[in-house]
């Protein structure tokens, strides 16, 4: 979570042009790894997150939601269930909230 919340700081902080903005979507479980990769189910799911996000957006599933428990540093917002791509159910999803 940390990381996805500097990820989105620092692309609002640089000035530079182009400016760049990032949809971010967590998910959690295994993955297999290559040399060159990732892949896997969790990574598929994470990719569909991403796809469902808005720009600057970050969203993670329920079960890492879950994992993350009662972080007093988070503030998460649910955003309902949403159809993913590939996926037979839907997937209960939340906004990180990362704007200060």
């Amino acid at each position: 979570m940390a990381a996805a919340i500097e990820i989105q700081r620092a692309l609002v902080e640089d000035t530079t042009e182009p400016c760049l903005a990032v949809r971010i979507g967590v998910h959690t479980g295994d993955v297999v790894q290559t040399p060159e990769d990732f892949f896997g189910s969790v990574v598929n799911v994470a990719a569909r997150i991403t796809a469902a996000s808005g720009s600057s957006e970050i969203l993670v599933s329920d079960v890492t939601r879950a994992l993350v428990g009662n972080d007093p540093n988070l503030t998460f917002e649910l955003r309902g269930s949403h159809e993913l791509r590939g996926q037979q159910a839907p997937n209960v999803l939340h906004s990180l909230e990362w704007r200060s």
